[in-house]
């Protein structure tokens, strides 16, 4: 089974639909004494392994990228070294400074997050812009609160309040014009998806809304990008994602070290390497 762009509208109708209808239950929930906190399951877990595996597998087709570049495997061994070295070093920048390392998490998100979830889908840099901000910060809108909070927590900082306010209402015209944008292009399947997402993020807190975006819309979409074959690629997920989840799960069971103090370190280490990986191929011979 290859992903081809072919099939990506009907998956499209699929995501719209399965985040209506858990919009839907969560109203529910909320009008109710039934919650999904009393379902025995750990949500926060399900989460973790859920980005590690889909969100971050996305990038496993990297090392293809590599492997295929050229037949020479001192060449190959060269740019799989340096692509490791790009890893380590944006680790090691957060490590050092956190808070610097989550504003250049955002800002890579709001190109790569444009270019790749539009890739084949649109050429305008402006809608490209639009999308990837309001992905990237879309659950200040509704949470704009519990989303400063993960960012202290994350760099160790005290950003007032006032930011969360100024983001949310930054995304407001941002968001309208994209709606807008999207409509006048007749682009219906990626208003659906917006609009969607936007509605999710009114029920979901922060970090469940994220993993849903990121491995359901950028992580999925990206596979169609690349033409994933399931029966052949896999092999290369399973390659990348295992060795992360094998660091990740023994830091999961320290009591004293959050999830996402595991997750978006490790997403600035490997979104860095990803976003240079076409540049790695090209320069290192």
């Amino acid at each position: 089974m290859q992903f081809s762009n072919n099939y990506f509208h009907r998956y499209q109708i699929i995501f719209v639909s399965c985040c209506l209808i858990l919009s839907a239950v969560l109203s529910f929930e909320e009008n109710t004494n039934f919650t999904l906190s009393n379902v025995n399951l750990d949500w926060h877990y399900f989460i973790f392994v859920l980005i590690g595996a889909i969100g971050l597998g996305h990038g496993a087709m990297d090392g293809k990228l590599i492997w295929f570049s050229t037949k020479h495997n001192n060449i190959r061994m060269k740019r799989y070294s340096t692509y490791l070295f790009l890893a380590i070093f944006a680790l090691l920048v957060w490590v050092l400074n956190p808070l610097l390392g989550i504003l250049l998490l955002i800002l890579m998100s709001i190109y790569h997050f444009g270019e790749s979830d539009l890739f084949e889908i649109s050429n305008s840099k402006l809608q490209k812009i639009l999308w990837g901000y309001s992905m990237s910060l879309m659950p200040f809108i509704f949470k704009s609160s519990e989303t400063i909070e993960i960012f202290n927590h994350l760099s160790g900082s005290v950003i007032d309040y006032f930011v969360g306010d100024l983001i949310k209402f930054s995304l407001y015209p941002v968001i309208l014009v994209l709606f807008l944008n999207l409509l006048k292009n007749s682009q219906i399947y990626l208003f659906l998806q917006l609009l969607s997402l936007l509605i999710l993020s009114y029920f979901l807190d922060p970090i469940p809304w994220f993993a849903i975006y990121f491995c359901f819309q950028h992580g999925i979409k990206a596979l169609f990008n690349m033409k994933f074959t399931l029966s052949t690629d896999v092999l290369w997920m399973l390659g990348f994602t295992i060795p992360i989840l094998l660091v990740w799960l023994p830091l999961a069971s320290n009591k004293e070290i959050s999830y996402e103090m595991i997750i978006f370190p490790t997403l600035f280490a490997v979104t860095v390497s990803h976003m240079m990986v076409n540049m790695i191929n090209r320069k290192i011979n």
